[in-house]
C-alpha cells in the first residue's frame, strides 16, 4: 500500500478473483536479494480498503462496513481490478439504507442498490432522488455508469410521471375549487356569516400556484401533512371574525382536511416499483 503496509496473499486465491492481479503475478519481479523472496506487487488502496477487499475475496466471515465512504472505497476497488461486485451485496445492504448515506449521496446509493440487486435498499433510496433533475446530462450519465444499465433512470421516471400523474388528485384534498365547482361553496361558518373559510382566491391559476406548492412538499423522503398552509401554502380565516362558533368550525373542517390529506400521502406515488 502507499505507505508500505504488506499482506501476505495466497497468489491462487487472488488470481482467481480477479484478472488484473492474475496480470499482475506475470510481471518479471526485481532480482531477489536473498531477504524476501516473495514477490511484492505495489497497489494504491489504504489499508483498510485494500484488507476489506481480501477479507471479501478470502473464505472468510464478511467484514464489517462501518460508513457509506468505506463501502464506496471497497466497491471502486472492485472495480478497478475486475472483481465481482455481486459478493457485496452481503456486506453493504445495511450501510446503504443507513439515513447519512441517503442523504449524503442518493443517486450513488440508488445505483449502488440497483447494481448489486439489493431491491429493498434501491426502493428506499429512491425516497430520496426527488430533488435530482433527471434533466441534467450529468446526473443521467452518473446513473448510468454507477448502476451499469439504464434500467434505474427509466424506474425513476416512470415514478416521475406516476407522481405527477397523482398531483392533481392530491391537490383537491384541500378543496381547491376552479371552473364550475368554484361555485359550490362548503363553508363551515355559522348562519352569522356568510364568507368562505379559505383565504386564498379562486380560479385556475390558484390551483396551479397551490399545486406548485404541494408538489416542493412532496419532495422530501418521507412528507408529512401538519397545517395546511404549511403543505398546501394556504390558510383559515378563523382569526378574522371574532366569532366562537366560526372559529370552532373552521378548525374542525382544518383538522379534517389535514386528515384526509395524511391518509392521501399514504397512497401517493413515493418509490419505485420492482
Amino acid at each position: 500500500t502507499p505507505d508500505s503496509t504488506q499482506f501476505v496473499v495466497h497468489r491462487i486465491i487472488l488470481s482467481l478473483a480477479s484478472p488484473i492481479w492474475k496480470d499482475m503475478f506475470s510481471i518479471p519481479q526485481p532480482p531477489d536479494s536473498g531477504q524476501n523472496p516473495l514477490p511484492i506487487i505495489p497497489v494504491e488502496e489504504d489499508p483498510q480498503t485494500l484488507e476489506t477487499l481480501l477479507t471479501v475475496i478470502y473464505p472468510l466471515p464478511s467484514p464489517r462496513i462501518s460508513s457509506y465512504d468505506e463501502a464506496i472505497k471497497l466497491v471502486q476497488a472492485c472495480d478497478k481490478y475486475f472483481i465481482d461486485t455481486s459478493r457485496l451485496d452481503t456486506v453493504l445492504h445495511k450501510v446503504l439504507r443507513t439515513k447519512a448515506a441517503l442523504e449524503a449521496d442518493p443517486l450513488g446509493v440508488y445505483a449502488l442498490a440497483w447494481r448489486l440487486g439489493l431491491e429493498e435498499e434501491a426502493i428506499t433510496a429512491s425516497r430520496y432522488t426527488h430533488l435530482l433533475d433527471l434533466n441534467d446530462p450529468s446526473i443521467k450519465s452518473e446513473l448510468l455508469r454507477r448502476s451499469g444499465s439504464a434500467d434505474p433512470l427509466l424506474a425513476l421516471w416512470d415514478l416521475r410521471l406516476q407522481r405527477e400523474k397523482a398531483l392533481d388528485t392530491f391537490v383537491r384534498v384541500a378543496e381547491i375549487k376552479y371552473g364550475p365547482e368554484m361555485f359550490r361553496s362548503s363553508s363551515p361558518q355559522c348562519y352569522r356569516h356568510s364568507s368562505d373559510y379559505r383565504a386564498y382566491g379562486w380560479g385556475l391559476q390558484h390551483f396551479l400556484d397551490v399545486k406548485s406548492t404541494v408538489r416542493l412538499s412532496l419532495q422530501c423522503p418521507y412528507p408529512t401533512c401538519h397545517t395546511l398552509k404549511e403543505f398546501f401554502g394556504i390558510s383559515f380565516l378563523a382569526e378574522e371574525y371574532g366569532c366562537g362558533e366560526c372559529q370552532a368550525r373552521m378548525e374542525a373542517k382544518h383538522n379534517e382536511l389535514v386528515r384526509m390529506a395524511q391518509a392521501a400521502l399514504s397512497q401517493y406515488p413515493q418509490t419505485i416499483t420492482r
